[in-house]
């Protein structure tokens, strides 16, 4: 075969791609490419901007910038990290939730996140990651969390999948007044850690009219025991699941059972 066989144009897309694939956790080397040729960028991209975590030194307006410059860049962002003790200014939330269209897997290292979200998204009327699957909120940095606000934002998304709530405080409640809420997420994956679960937290949560969960058609369940009083909880969810749980891990302390 003759060199010119390899011309730019003529040598299959499909292989090309294949080979970008090879790089996807070197970010130095998908750089280089996307630099090389157009044939390259399109592929090299998707890898370079697929993971994209916002912390306190990220460039947010700079973010911002480019992909207004550049409209593709948003489309491909998958999945989305927001990290701890930092939140951006409301126009960097608003651009984030209405322009990330298309993000999959979404961690919130900290639950304030939660709340700037839902208001923007109730006071602007606009939608918020349409195509969430899969969901992680991280309690850890907050002492006192209400559950209210993680399942409002849970019910943003209904076509939540995977839910792992992280270090629920033992104080954590469900607001007396939390509007009850439309539409179920039916989840596939759960998983939770917590403090201690009290009687009261469980029996809300377990209550698809206030918690808008449903456990029937949960393939897996994870849980972190503390004591006794959250084997009722354990009981339950297995005993709704049923039908469909496929895998179950439970953990007490350092123990995996």
């Amino acid at each position: 075969m003759s060199l010119s066989a390899f011309h730019y144009g003529v040598f299959p897309q499909e292989l090309t791609d294949s080979v970008i694939d090879y790089l996807w956790d070197d970010p130095t080397a998908l750089k280089s490419c996307s630099l090389t040729s157009h044939a390259f960028y399109t592929r090299t991209r998707i890898h370079i901007f697929g993971n994209m975590v916002f912390s306190r030194n990220f460039p947010c307006d700079k973010f911002v910038a480019m992909c207004r410059s550049s409209p593709h860049i948003p489309r491909v962002i998958k999945h989305l990290t927001l990290n701890s003790c930092y939140v951006p200014p409301d126009d960097i939330i608003t651009f984030i939730i209405s322009s990330l269209t298309n993000v999959k897997t979404l961690a919130m290292k900290d639950v304030s996140w939660i709340f700037w979200i839902t208001e923007l998204v109730n006071q602007q009327n606009v939608s918020s990651f349409p195509s969430l699957r899969s969901l992680s909120i991280d309690f850890h940095h907050s002492i006192y969390a209400s559950v209210s606000e993680a399942l409002t934002f849970i019910h943003l998304h209904p076509r939540i999948r995977r839910l792992e709530l992280l270090s629920v405080p033992s104080l954590a409640s469900i607001n007396t007044a939390y509007e009850l809420p439309a539409r179920l997420s039916h989840l596939e994956s759960f998983s939770i850690s917590s403090s201690a679960f009290s009687s009261q937290l469980s029996d809300l949560m377990l209550n698809p009219r206030i918690s808008g969960l449903s456990f029937s058609h949960l393939r897996l369940f994870s849980i972190s025991l503390q004591d006794s009083s959250d084997i009722p909880f354990v009981s339950a969810i297995l005993k709704m699941a049923s039908c469909t749980l496929e895998e179950v891990h439970l953990m007490h302390q350092c123990m995996f059972i």
